[in-house]
């Protein structure tokens, strides 16, 4: 099932930016797999987003190539 679609049957708004996705993904990751800022992972993670009231959601998904 496509991700959008799932997300719009949720009632979630999607807004999906092309242009800078990537870089960003990119600079993300390195700040956290770098350990520049304090995170929780795995389970942990999980459990704690599940919990989370959610007013806003980022997923970065690979671009196409």
């Amino acid at each position: 099932m496509d991700l959008i679609k799932l997300f719009d049957d949720k009632g979630i708004i999607v807004t999906q930016l092309n242009n800078n996705s990537e870089e960003l993904r990119i600079k993300l990751w390195h700040v956290f797999s770098n350990k520049k800022l304090n995170c929780i992972e795995n389970e942990e993670a999980i459990d704690a987003f599940n919990k989370q009231k959610k007013t806003v959601c980022y997923v970065f998904l690979p671009t196409k190539q």
